[in-house]
């Protein structure tokens, strides 16, 4: 997480390790999930989201995730370089069941308001996922 790539010629990388303190609740309902979560990341950023999961199908998973940061720190370094203190995503996406122990996933996000460069015009994501028990039984 700290190296050479990851802080190269980059004046906001963190000089050491950092912690992210979060907490979530979610409430279930017949057919669909909400998840609400708000953490502080030790570099200075406070962090919100709302999540909503839909679980109609068998076989997919439609969430929708609004998500907002807001920087507590270094805020004058930071209009220095023209950066925005906070930045608001939204993220649309899908989980598909596609046998025992095997998913995957595909999402698309986009942040929203004023635009900097640390801003995502749109971002497309996908995966496949994999999932084993290390010890005790199934």
């Amino acid at each position: 997480m700290l190296g050479a790539p990851s802080v190269h010629d980059n004046p906001l990388a963190p000089a050491r390790a950092n912690f992210l303190i979060p907490v979530m609740v979610q409430k279930s309902f017949e057919t669909w999930r909400v998840y609400y979560t708000t953490g502080y990341l030790t570099r200075g950023i406070t962090f919100h989201s709302l999540a909503w999961e839909w679980n109609g199908w068998s076989r997919v998973t439609p969430t929708v995730v609004v998500s907002h940061g807001r920087l507590t720190k270094d805020q004058d370094f930071i209009a220095e370089l023209e950066l925005n203190r906070s930045r608001s995503d939204i993220l649309a996406g899908a989980g598909i069941f596609l046998a025992p122990n095997w998913g995957a996933y595909a999402n698309v996000s986009h942040s929203f308001g004023r635009r900097d460069p640390n801003s995502l015009r749109y971002q497309l994501s996908a995966g496949v996922s994999y999932t084993f028990r290390v010890w005790g039984r199934q």
